[in-house]
């Protein structure tokens, strides 16, 4: 069900959507997607989701229970990140970007997600496209990210993605020593697959080498 009703097609499967099988992956969490074009015509939106389990006596939970139900709210992007600013002052410093990730690396909030000079789609951009410098030194953090492979018989190709741990506790921050760029925070936020980031840029490039192709 929706609200406020909307027509959808009759080929729309929500159990096959993004925000659906995120909330299944993490029973009992808060889960947000990164953003995509909503079908009802509202633009680029994030989903924010979370399971419901059969009910019990006294409402205990366990993120063993039964799921019988997921249920999602709608945030369009430019709203998503109002919510943001007005929540986190240290985003509204300048010289300063927040973001909000997943336990994937897709960004779910980020200023040029919503700059208008910008070019692409907001959908599927990865950390390691909107700040690979901050990516670059993530990868010498041993038992924070682990890069993965999978197989797409579809193309014949190998695809790589990152895994975030979410049992991560306290707060990251840069590991190579020297000179900087790019000094960042990092920290997950509890109950949920999303992780918080705060980088301080202290000079004009914003491009890096790093080993952390997703394709083959």
């Amino acid at each position: 069900r929706t609200f406020p009703g909307t027509l959808l097609d009759k080929m729309f499967d929500p159990t096959k959507r993004e925000w659906y099988t995120r909330a299944m992956e993490y029973p009992g969490h808060v889960t947000l997607s990164a953003p995509y074009l909503d079908v009802g015509g509202a633009g680029y939106i994030v989903t924010i989701s979370h399971t419901i389990f059969e009910g019990k006596p006294a409402a205990l939970h366990s993120p063993l229970d039964k799921v019988v139900a997921v249920m999602g709210m709608d945030i369009t992007l430019g709203y998503f990140h109002k919510l943001l600013a007005i929540n986190i002052k240290n985003c509204e410093t300048k010289g300063v970007r927040c973001f909000l990730m997943d336990d994937r690396g897709y960004l779910i909030a980020h200023p040029g997600l919503i700059d208008p000079t910008g070019k692409g789609p907001a959908e599927q951009r990865h950390i390691t496209h909107m700040e690979p410098l901050v990516a670059n030194d993530i990868l010498n953090h041993r038992g924070f990210v682990q890069k993965k492979l999978c197989n797409r018989y579809n193309d014949r190709t190998v695809q790589r993605y990152f895994a975030f741990n979410t049992s991560f506790t306290g707060t990251l921050t840069n590991l190579v020593h020297g000179e900087q760029c790019a000094r960042y925070q990092i920290t997950h936020i509890p109950g949920t697959n999303v992780f918080l980031g705060l980088v301080n840029h202290t000079c004009d490039t914003a491009t890096a080498f790093c080993p952390c192709s997703m394709y083959d």
